[in-house]
C-alpha cells in the first residue's frame, strides 16, 4: 500500500508539472501574440498586405539575393536598405508593406510612413520645438519604410527634415524606400544637389535595388478598361 500511494503522489506531481508547464507556455504564446499586435499596430501601416500570393513576375532581384532575401529578416540586421524602384502601380507599396508586417511577426519594431506624411509630421514636431524628441520616437525602430519617395516634392525646409531622419538611422536600421525615380533623379526630390548626393551615397553603401517592371496592376485590373 505505501508503493501505491508513492506512486500515485508521483504521478499527481507529473500531472501538476506537465499542467504548469502547460500554462507557462500558454503565457509565453499569449504575449508574444500581444507583442505582434502592438508591433503592427504602432507600425502604421496603411493596409493590410502580406506576401500570401504575392505576385513575384516582372521583379529582378541584386544579382547576389533571391526571394526570400527581403523576406528574411537579416537584411535588418545587416542594416541593408531596400530600394523598390518602378513604375507606379507595380507592387512596390505592397511589397513594402508585407515586408514589414513580417518584420512585426518576427517581433522587430518597424515604423511605415509616406515621405510626405513623415516630413509632415517632422514639420509640426519642430513646430511645436519636440524635433528631436519625435526623431528618436521613429529611431526605435529597427525598419523604416517611407513609400513614394518623389510623390509629391517636397521644399527645401522638408528636404532638411527627410534628410535628418534619413541620417539619423545611417547604419543603425533600415531604410525600404518606394520610388519611380531613379537614383539620378532624387536631386529633384530633396531640391538640394548635395543634400541628395549624401542620400544617395548613404544609400548605394547600403542599398539593394529591386525592380518593377511590367503594367500597372491597377490598369489590369480596371473595370473601366474592360
Amino acid at each position: 500500500m505505501h508503493g501505491g500511494r508513492v506512486d500515485v503522489a508521483i504521478r499527481a506531481a507529473r500531472v501538476a508539472v506537465k499542467d504548469e508547464a502547460g500554462r507557462a507556455i500558454a503565457e509565453l504564446d499569449s504575449r508574444d501574440k500581444a507583442k505582434r499586435l502592438r508591433l503592427l499596430k504602432a507600425a502604421g501601416f496603411p493596409a493590410d498586405k502580406t506576401l500570401e500570393n504575392y505576385d513575384w513576375t516582372g521583379l529582378t532581384m541584386p544579382a547576389d539575393w533571391g526571394r526570400h532575401q527581403p523576406t528574411s529578416p537579416d537584411f535588418i540586421d545587416r542594416h541593408e536598405d531596400p530600394v523598390l524602384y518602378g513604375p507606379v502601380g507595380t507592387g512596390k507599396t505592397h511589397l513594402a508593406i508585407a515586408i514589414g508586417r513580417a518584420a512585426c511577426q518576427d517581433k522587430i519594431p518597424v515604423r511605415s510612413f509616406t515621405v510626405s506624411s513623415l516630413v509632415m509630421r517632422l514639420r509640426r514636431a519642430k513646430r511645436d520645438n519636440r524635433l528631436d524628441g519625435e526623431l528618436a520616437q521613429i529611431g526605435k525602430a529597427r525598419l523604416i519604410i517611407l513609400d513614394e519617395l518623389g510623390y509629391p516634392p517636397i521644399d527645401e525646409e522638408g528636404s532638411r527634415l527627410l534628410f535628418q531622419a534619413i541620417s539619423d538611422s545611417y547604419e543603425t536600421r533600415s531604410i525600404i524606400y518606394t520610388t519611380d525615380i531613379e537614383s539620378g533623379g532624387w536631386g529633384r526630390v530633396f531640391g538640394d544637389p548635395n543634400m541628395a548626393a549624401a542620400v544617395i551615397d548613404r544609400t548605394v553603401r547600403h542599398g539593394r535595388i529591386i525592380r518593377f517592371q511590367g503594367e500597372s496592376y491597377r490598369s489590369r485590373n480596371d473595370l473601366m478598361t474592360k
